[in-house]
């Protein structure tokens, strides 16, 4: 009532043991998120980074503390760190995506780099913009189209399943499902290549002269 704790609180908190909580400091958390964030906004400006620092912009980030702590804990974790044979830690980094927001919540690597120049080929992941929805708007398929699902060698390109397993008999939704490599080459190869990568440029997918064969099917991409 007189908004002062009780004798029994009092002597409560009096039993607890103080843990002083670890101080670790903020640039092992965010420097490596702080630092693309800041790249990506002088590369969108056309400014220098220290040009967006010295003139105090506001950027603003899909950040998620608990993420990004997450990731630090576990990638500090002495059980974790690899290296190599000469003792030398490995570099890693781990980036993670919101589904909802589409915006990075949580980055960290033991190293510097510029995320905005950093190109991985897309593998499978490309297979439903680039194979079967280019493929199901010219009816090339449908989901239950039969297909047999064997070693197949196109023009002296012969595609592998992962782990080399064949599913014989199956259809389009079972290929999509399991993300079978020869029926995705197979189908790209039916709906033309050039007609496939249109449509995947359409969604923004970008392709370089140099990205003219089937193994696009599985991801094989110069960038």
């Amino acid at each position: 009532a007189n908004e002062k704790i009780s004798k029994e609180e009092y002597q409560n908190a009096l039993d607890k043991n103080f843990i002083k909580p670890e101080n670790i400091k903020n640039e092992f958390i965010t420097t490596y998120y702080a630092n693309a964030a800041l790249n990506e906004a002088s590369h969108i400006l056309g400014i220098t980074e220290k040009s967006l620092i010295e003139n105090n912009y506001s950027i603003n980030t899909f950040l998620d503390p608990y993420v990004k702590r997450s990731i630090y804990d576990n990638f500090t974790r002495s059980d974790f760190i690899v290296k190599s044979t000469d003792g030398e830690t490995i570099p890693y980094y781990a980036l993670i995506l919101d589904n909802f927001s589409s915006g990075i919540s949580g980055y960290h690597a033991n190293f510097n780099y510029d995320l905005l120049n950093f190109r991985r080929q897309p593998g499978s992941a490309i297979k439903p913009i680039l194979v079967y929805a280019p493929a199901l708007e010219a009816k090339t398929v449908n989901p239950a189209t039969p297909m047999i699902d064997e070693k197949m060698v196109f023009k002296g390109y012969s595609p592998k399943n992962y782990k080399n397993i064949y599913y014989g008999n199956t259809d389009i939704e079972e290929a999509v499902k399991k993300s079978i490599n020869t029926i995705a080459v197979k189908v790209l190869n039916d709906t033309g290549l050039e007609y496939s990568k249109s449509k995947a440029t359409e969604m923004g997918i970008n392709f370089t002269d140099n990205d003219n064969s089937l193994s696009l099917a599985l991801g094989g991409m110069e960038y």
